[in-house]
């Protein structure tokens, strides 16, 4: 008597079977990473706009002057003006100073495979 794990396989219907399955895998997958990558991009955006409300809250709300001395200038501004400042000066200093570690990076990872090439080639 044959079980289920005795019977001969039919070798090209499993195959076909088998593409079907990494077909349908593979657009579950690309659909799973796209998902996520909107779901990152949904909280990146909501964690933004969450901190740019309470740096708005908190300019609005520090409207005392105070005295800056930077090199050769003397300023009197309000400490909500300082913070708005303040917080501009991160957001373009930020991505500049990301931007080159990354690059940094991506050179160092160059020149890493670089070398593992060259020692396996010899």
């Amino acid at each position: 008597m044959l079980t289920s794990t005795d019977r001969p396989i039919d070798s090209t219907n499993a195959t076909l079977k088998g593409r079907r399955r990494d077909r349908q895998g593979k657009r579950v997958a690309a659909i799973a990473a796209r998902s996520v990558k909107q779901h990152r991009t949904m909280i990146g955006f909501l964690a933004g706009a969450v901190l740019t409300l309470a740096a708005l809250l908190l300019v609005v709300q520090n409207s005392h002057p105070v005295g800056l001395a930077w090199a050769v200038f003397d300023l009197n501004l309000p400490t909500g003006l300082t913070l708005l400042i303040t917080f501009a000066a991160g957001a373009v200093v930020g991505p500049i100073a990301l931007g080159g570690l990354r690059h940094t990076q991506r050179k160092r990872r160059e020149r890493l495979s670089t070398v593992q090439g060259a020692t396996t080639n010899s």
